[in-house]
């Protein structure tokens, strides 16, 4: 059982099915357990879990029981979100202007990692299906995410008001996360997600 944050997002819905079929060529039933972003990571981390589908990498500094699968199974570009009329040119994280609250969810590391290098605002939100609403009614200033997230999050709200920033601020490569007490099936595991990922 490998655990994946809540959110039913391109990231984990792609490394899923990846992963299901690389463990099944090496003779692995792969099952997902659902949960918050934060706590599905401490999951894996104390072996409750057998690993996460698919983090940023680098998440085994924080995380020392967890070893990076190699390859990657799946990637995208990120992208600053703000209401039509407050855009700023963007030049990376620290782009950012000084007044402007950015909101996120706990445990979305990348932005996490951002914001302990660069000095910019933070507002944590429980349910990213409220995040447009709150931007529209300038509750925040700014939300960072994917297209794919973004289309997901329009289907539950008016985002005419939305207006995307150019260039991307970040592309991302993700991740599966295996537990340590599995070292022994990272070689294999490695080898057939690669074929996964060329065909």
């Amino acid at each position: 059982m490998f655990s994946a944050p809540i959110e039913n997002n391109s990231a984990r819905v792609i490394c899923e099915d990846k992963l299901t079929r690389a463990f099944n060529q090496i003779g692995y039933k792969f099952e997902v357990s659902l949960m918050p972003a934060k706590r599905a990571l401490l999951m894996s981390n104390n072996g409750t879990t057998n690993g996460e589908v698919a983090r940023i990498g680098g998440l085994d500094k924080d995380y020392p029981n967890l070893i990076q699968v190699n390859e990657s199974c799946y990637s995208h570009l990120v992208y600053f979100y703000v209401k039509s009329g407050k855009e700023f040119t963007v030049d990376g994280w620290g782009s950012i202007p000084a007044d402007y609250l950015l909101g996120y969810r706990k445990g979305m590391k990348y932005i996490e990692f951002a914001s302990e290098k660069y000095p910019f605002k933070l507002y944590s939100i429980d349910n990213l299906d409220q995040s447009l609403q709150m931007l529209m009614f300038d509750r925040i200033d700014l939300l960072v995410g994917s297209t794919s997230l973004f289309k997901a999050l329009s289907k539950q709200a008016d985002i005419s008001g939305v207006v995307r920033l150019e260039p991307a601020v970040e592309k991302h490569m993700f991740y599966p996360y295996i537990h340590k007490k599995h070292s022994h099936l990272l070689p294999e595991l490695t080898a057939k997600l690669a074929e996964v990922n060329s065909l």
